[in-house]
């Protein structure tokens, strides 16, 4: 955790190059293990259902943390992105599965394919 604020702070180079200490890699550790538990857990969404990002769960611009999106579809087989072929991208075979509706920049009504496991039923509280 440590490490990546340093990197997006500017410091990437040295942060990249230095070694981190037992006390960061095991914060990181701790980080990485939580939340791979949360991208775990998988919900069972229906069309019409309200959904939100799961916190620290965000890959895309829209929705936006704590704006609901609206399930359009769920795809038993899910589809793959051609536009991410290269294994360096975030998004190489991640598995679009979710059709979400969102109001865009524009207030128009848009429709986005997401990885269903990103995602958890939308509470009104938010985050």
């Amino acid at each position: 955790m440590f490490l990546f604020r340093r990197f997006f702070r500017g410091g990437h180079r040295e942060a990249w190059a230095k070694k981190v200490s037992a006390a960061e890699a095991s914060a990181v550790r701790d980080h990485l293990v939580r939340l791979h538990r949360e991208f775990e857990k998988r919900h069972s969404f229906k069309v019409g259902e309200l959904v939100q990002w799961k916190a620290q769960m965000r890959v895309r611009l829209l929705p936006r943390y704590g704006e609901p999106a609206v399930v359009v579809a769920t795809l038993e087989q899910p589809i793959f992105d051609k536009a991410a072929e290269d294994s360096g991208s975030p998004f190489f075979r991640e598995p679009l599965d979710l059709a979400l509706g969102v109001i865009d920049n524009y207030n128009d009504f848009v429709i986005f394919y997401f990885d269903s496991r990103r995602f958890e039923p939308f509470q009104s509280s938010g985050r």
